[in-house]
């Protein structure tokens, strides 16, 4: 797979990721929850 190839489809499922799902996987490893309120998929975009 070809560079442009693997970015593309990064983004795509990056933009169609439940933050929300994955907010709540990362939650109980953190020390403070506040540390998520950036979090979006814009973000990691």
């Amino acid at each position: 797979m070809l560079l442009n190839e693997f970015v593309n489809e990064l983004k795509k499922r990056l933009a169609t990721t439940e933050i929300n799902q994955v907010k709540a996987d990362v939650l109980p490893f953190l020390n403070n929850s506040r540390e998520l309120g950036i979090w979006s998929n814009d973000y990691f975009l």
